[in-house]
């Protein structure tokens, strides 16, 4: 099963999980795939600790901004 494969699955139980893809595929069909499948962010490697943490970050503050609504 690939990554996207299993962003779909976990999203079809579970929209509100936030998924962060880190990948070396830097292509950008691979990123406009993942983040259609789900995906709240999409890192290249390689990347620097604080983009990584930030894209974390903004995931969850996201996540819980949904399931407060």
């Amino acid at each position: 099963m690939t990554g996207v494969e299993l962003c779909k699955r976990i999203k079809e139980f579970d929209a509100h999980t936030p998924i962060i893809f880190y990948s070396a595929a830097a292509f950008q069909a691979d990123k406009d795939e993942a983040l259609a499948a789900g995906a709240q962010a999409y890192v290249t490697k390689p990347s620097s600790v604080e983009e990584l943490v930030d894209a974390i970050r903004l995931a969850i503050s996201s996540s819980r901004d949904i399931q407060a609504e």
